[in-house]
């Protein structure tokens, strides 16, 4: 009466109940049931999983094991696969779901089995294969905010050999934000997304397929390049004339429009062949990644500092090869296993990002009169005034003024301010192979042994940072030269299964993850620094058991996360560049989670599920943050103790489901609510995300002789406010709202 799940968690299908893993698997029809539609939806209803978004570009943490690191030379903690093809670039992720088989979500390091190897985990996302059976599926939806979604899916056969199948989606949507009355902008950007994935498949023979695949996606909205200047004004926003904006939470007034313009590109293939003890897999793709952007820094309607991308570009090509046993090889009845090698190279960066400093609206510091300085109550404001005096000044600019950047004369670039222009991009080459078998004892008790050999070399390939004169000249003031760093790593795992009786699995695993040192290459002042690797070795005790006749499932684990050399990121125009990374010496992150299903009745199911954590920097000298007096940047803070960011205690979701037979099928209605005790967005522990709880509802009725699906659906439904990002600053903490209260009617056919 629970459904079952099979799963290739370890390159081979597998009943979900049976794989000594930790894994959260969800199929289509679940997904459809849950209401996820995009895959930052999977946080409401994966334990222990947050997946949030910073300036549109993803940012994910599984178990608290995850970083703010959004740059594209920097890699993920837990790695996204698509049809099992590595996404490195975090600015593609966050795109709507189209025809999908099912999403598994894998917690722990994964340096074995999967391409890249990982320190937090890994999200795999298996579309729907071309079938020889014709097949058309669509879908509608209509909700407020002028949501208009369509999907469609089209499969079967173009010869005897050979199928094909597409997939279209496009999502429309307005902004839930509105702007204010004053606001100096016009209009927000909205949603406007699109995505077509074409696969062609041919099976010439039975021991032998190939599968084609092309997909191209466009991302089009403001997302989180929103930030609204709602609390926690510096003294430097201050009297630069921001102000907190206490009206409306979703009104906002910006001095720059927001918005994020993405397109992906990719080309991909899997073969698979099987010889009679063995099968064999490659895959290969190829992925060119380009997005526009533009944020209003201060998130504010003064004219302070926008970031612009023109350029922000990924080029990843990939392959991969697996030997897979099978049933029919060695000792097939005792031994399991699966040697492989994968391959990636990579180019990417910002070519280039403009930091655009606005003159005309900011007040001369030196007109700040002593009775605000009074209001301030901080005396070491005059020493800002007096370092700042001339943030007007025609040669200098805010940015030269501060950060000490020679800006020559006449360099103004924008009718309203001065541009600086930075360029830096990185090659990536690594190769690595890896191997994994499973020996059983008996039926009851198994032996998992895996290892994973990279070596890495990344090449900082160009870094030079520079100035747009009024003519639209570049002026360059900064080429940094040339740099290489390299590494290699061996990432070990070991797991001991034993299930004492049908439906039920105990297992101990240990293992270690890796997560490749880059450069910290978006730089203005200083050449940019190789940031070391990061390591994390991982300790696992859980358990998957069936009860009552397979009517309840309950899957739960123990862990803890020792991590070295954390990759953490800080951002600051003040600090010699934008986006700035470090490494945090030490953290130690354990915790618990849990997973339930119940089917109460035939009609009546229950799910549950949640996550503890206790995450804490076991040592972290020299970290990076904001004066508590002044507000403004500086290094040398000892961040050792605090609470590792994205870390709630608890997070938990839960739902109810009922299902009433009706005349032509069954009507489904199902309510569910997720809970989150709140976390820290900073190393600093200054900015926080309160506790929150959000409920939904839906309700569901099959048509079953049209094949005719319609669902009513409503989020949020006690408009909780809640953030999807918070960033702090040099002149504020800016946030963006996650969204109020929104519902939708959704028509679903297939034929």
């Amino acid at each position: 009466m629970i459904e079952e799940v099979i799963v290739t968690s370890q390159k081979r299908e597998e009943n979900l109940r049976d794989v000594p893993i930790s894994i959260s698997a969800f199929t289509a029809d679940t997904l459809e049931a849950k209401g996820v539609t995009t895959v930052k939806d999977l946080t409401q209803i994966t334990p222990g999983l947050q997946y949030d978004e910073v300036a549109s570009f993803s940012t994910i943490f599984l178990r608290g094991v995850g970083t703010d690191a959004f740059i594209p030379t920097a890699d993920a903690s837990v790695a996204t696969y698509i049809d099992g093809i590595y996404y490195p670039s975090s600015n593609s992720l966050a795109q709507d779901l189209g025809s999908l088989e099912r999403i598994e979500v894998l917690k722990g390091p994964q340096g074995t089995l999967f391409g890249r190897n990982s320190t937090g985990g890994a999200i795999s996302i298996i579309t729907r294969k071309p079938s020889f059976t014709p097949e058309f599926t669509t879908r509608l939806t209509l909700g407020n905010f002028n949501e208009q979604q369509a999907r469609v899916f089209v499969t079967g056969p173009v010869s005897d050999t050979v199928a094909a199948s597409s997939s279209i989606i496009r999502n429309t949507a307005d902004s839930y934000y509105s702007l204010t009355a004053d606001s100096p902008l016009q209009s927000l950007v909205g949603t406007r997304n699109l995505g077509v994935q074409t696969k062609l498949l041919w099976k010439p023979v039975d021991d032998f397929d190939l599968l084609l695949n092309a997909t191209k996606v466009q991302l089009r909205a403001a997302g989180t390049s929103l930030f609204r200047a709602n609390e926690d004004v510096k003294p430097l926003g201050y009297i630069l004339g921001v102000r907190p904006d206490t009206g409306n939470p979703y009104e906002v007034a910006l001095s720059a429009e927001p918005f994020n313009f993405t397109n992906n590109n990719v080309g991909s293939l899997e073969a698979n062949y099987r010889p009679a003890w063995f099968d064999v897999k490659l895959l290969a793709s190829y992925q060119q990644i380009s997005s526009d952007s533009q944020n209003d820094y201060d998130g504010s309607p003064v004219d302070l500092v926008t970031f612009r991308s023109s350029n922000l570009f990924s080029k990843v090509f990939t392959s991969e090869i697996q030997l897979i046993s099978n049933n029919d090889g060695w000792m097939a009845d005792k031994l399991k296993w699966i040697v492989g090698g994968y391959f990636i190279k990579s180019r990417a960066g910002f070519d280039p990002v403009d930091v655009v400093v606005g003159n005309n609206t900011i007040p001369r510091l030196g007109d700040i009169s002593a009775p605000v300085i009074s209001q301030l109550g901080l005396p070491l404001v005059q020493q800002v005034l007096d370092q700042a005096n001339a943030i007007l000044g025609p040669t200098q600019g805010l940015l030269g003024t501060i950060a000490g950047i020679p800006i020559p004369p006449g360099a103004i670039g924008v009718p309203n301010g001065t541009a600086v222009r930075i360029s830096a991009y990185m090659d990536t080459l690594s190769p690595s192979i890896f191997a994994q078998s499973t020996y059983n004892f008996t039926e009851q008790l198994a032996l998992t042994l895996g290892g994973r050999y990279q070596t890495e070399k990344r090449t900082l390939v160009q870094s030079n940072a520079g100035v747009l004169n009024t003519d639209g000249s570049y002026t360059s003031l900064f080429v940094f030269p040339e740099d290489s760093g390299s590494s290699h790593n061996f990432s070990p795992k070991v797991t001991l299964d034993y299930k004492p009786y049908e439906g039920s699995l105990i297992y101990l695993t240990y293992a270690k993850g890796f997560r490749s040192g880059t450069f910290n290459c978006v730089n203005i002042l200083k050449a940019p620094e190789f940031v070391k690797p990061e390591t994390t070795t991982s300790y696992e005790l859980g358990t998957k058991t069936d009860f009552f006749d397979r009517r309840l499932r309950v899957s739960a684990a123990v862990f803890q996360n020792q991590i070295q050399d954390l990759q953490v990121q800080f951002v600051s125009i003040l600090s010699g560049g934008i986006v700035s990374l470090e490494n945090a010496a030490k953290a130690t992150i354990s915790g618990a989670d849990f997973d339930v299903q119940w089917a109460i009745t035939p009609s009546l199911v229950a799910t549950a599920g949640g996550a503890y954590l206790h995450g804490r920097f076991d040592s972290y000298p020299d970290g990076r943050g904001y004066n508590p007096i002044t507000g403004i940047y500086q290094s040398g803070f000892d961040f050792s103790g605090n609470t590792t960011v994205r870390t709630p205690e608890f997070s938990g979701s839960a739902g109810l489901s009922y299902t009433i037979d009706m005349s032509g099928g069954p009507l489904e209605i199902a309510a569910d609510t997720y809970y989150n005790s709140g976390f820290y967005y900073d190393n600093q522990n200054t900015t926080q995300q309160p506790a929150y709880q959000i409920y939904g509802a839906r309700a569901s009725y099959l048509y079953e002789p049209w094949n005719l699906r319609l669902t009513a659906a409503v989020r949020n439904i006690t408009n909780q406010s809640y953030y999807l990002y918070r960033l702090v600053g040099d002149f504020d903490t800016g946030d963006t709202l996650a969204a109020p209260r929104n519902y939708g009617l959704s028509v679903d056919w297939t034929f």
